[in-house]
């Protein structure tokens, strides 16, 4: 048995079942409530009658600026009974804190976000899926597409070019902004607690510094 979580995007996917999704934010910069609900209902729209997100639970942030995740709870976007797990970002510290399971480490990326909670979660073996970042290319777009977020009014549009000046085939900005540092040092403060990272595929950046999940652990529970 394993358990999955997702993060931002992947609630576009309909090929496997999503027992956790993390949600820190959706369009970054968005404070027009007009433009919260606008988002709001298109991501409820991705997840509504899918039987992969029949059971999900959401883990939402709750911050004080966490306006997208805010507005989706506060606004009753979800559907009733939906399983729902709020939290907050640690402040001041660099790692994440098992003592403090409703705290996660935002770190450089809702990446360490997702990392944080399966610390927490106490799950022993975290293997990352799809985070590759040897470019900046997204699943449901085309090879020579990525995505341009204006930061003013949260708009998303397909281009060649990201926000942050990646081209469509250029390392992730997460990447560059020092994540195989940041997961190397994790990992290994993890493995203290019999707690191990790893990464699916042989080709992604993280097996730079994580050793690859070779699929012969039943009882490993990948994220």
């Amino acid at each position: 048995m394993h358990d999955t979580m997702g993060f931002n995007h992947f609630v576009r996917q309909d090929w496997v079942r999503s027992d956790y999704h993390l949600i820190r934010g959706w369009r970054e910069g968005v404070t027009d409530p007009e433009i919260a609900a606008e988002i709001s209902e298109e991501f409820i729209s991705l997840i509504d009658g899918k039987d992969e997100y029949r059971n999900t639970t959401f883990v939402v942030q709750h911050d004080f600026r966490a306006f997208f995740g805010n507005t989706l709870v506060g606004d009753g976007y979800f559907a009733k009974g939906t399983k729902i797990f709020q939290f907050k970002t640690l402040k001041e510290s660099s790692s994440p804190d098992p003592n403090q399971p409703d705290y996660v480490c935002h770190g450089v990326g809702t990446l360490c976000d997702a990392i944080s909670f399966a610390y927490c979660m106490e799950w022993k073996r975290i293997v990352l899926v799809g985070v590759d970042l040897y470019d900046s290319r997204y699943f449901w777009l085309r090879d020579d597409e990525t995505i341009y977020t204006d930061y003013v009014t949260g708009k998303q549009e397909i281009s060649a070019v990201t926000d942050r000046g990646q081209r469509f085939d250029e390392a992730h900005s997460t990447a560059t902004a020092g994540i195989l540092d940041l997961i190397s040092r994790w990992n290994a403060e993890f493995q203290v607690n019999g707690v191990e990272i790893q990464v699916y595929n042989p080709k992604s950046l993280l097996s730079q510094v994580l050793s690859v999940y070779d699929g012969r652990h039943s009882d490993s529970r990948p994220q």
